[in-house]
């Protein structure tokens, strides 16, 4: 019988596989000489004695009540195996600032949230002339972007006009 449960560690992320397999091992041993047993056919019943002749003596032994004879009880050993393997996801390759930055202007949204961004930090204070060298690199860029926007609107205005 297996069972297999995945587990998530809380904090890392990677991902556990414990597998606990059970398995029934027979008897290794003679129930009335305790030699070792010859292995096993495959299929069928397990073997208890090694030989034929331990089978009759202990047949015989029985039938005579004779003290001593062995008795046989079959008892399964169940073996429980628990194997763990975790998973660890692909690292991922560094990335660069350019990277980044096409990723961003890809997308309406995370355009968006960056500039939304850069508006708290300036409304909480976060981000002052006093707190960042590139302050003014900021500032200037922003006018950059207004006269973008401006263009763009123009330009937009024009086609609608024409159409």
């Amino acid at each position: 019988m297996t069972t297999s449960r995945p587990r998530r560690h809380p904090t890392t992320g990677p991902r556990a596989t414990a597998k606990t397999t059970r398995a029934r091992q027979p008897p290794t041993v003679c129930a009335r000489c305790e030699a070792p047993l010859p292995p096993a056919a495959g299929t069928g019943r397990p073997r208890v004695y090694c030989s034929q002749a331990c089978r009759k003596a202990a047949y015989e032994d029985r039938r005579a009540h004779r003290p001593g004879a062995v008795q046989v009880k079959l008892v399964d050993r169940i073996i429980t195996q628990t194997v763990e393997t975790t998973i660890r996801p692909p690292a991922t390759p560094a990335h660069t600032r350019t990277d980044c930055t096409q990723a961003v202007l890809a997308s309406p949204a995370a355009i968006h949230q960056v500039l939304m961004g850069l508006s708290r930090q300036l409304g909480s204070d976060q981000l002052t002339p006093d707190s960042d060298e590139n302050f003014w690199t900021l500032v200037s860029s922003t006018g950059f972007l207004q006269e973008a926007f401006g263009r763009a609107l123009d330009r937009y205005e024009r086609r609608r006009a024409t159409s």
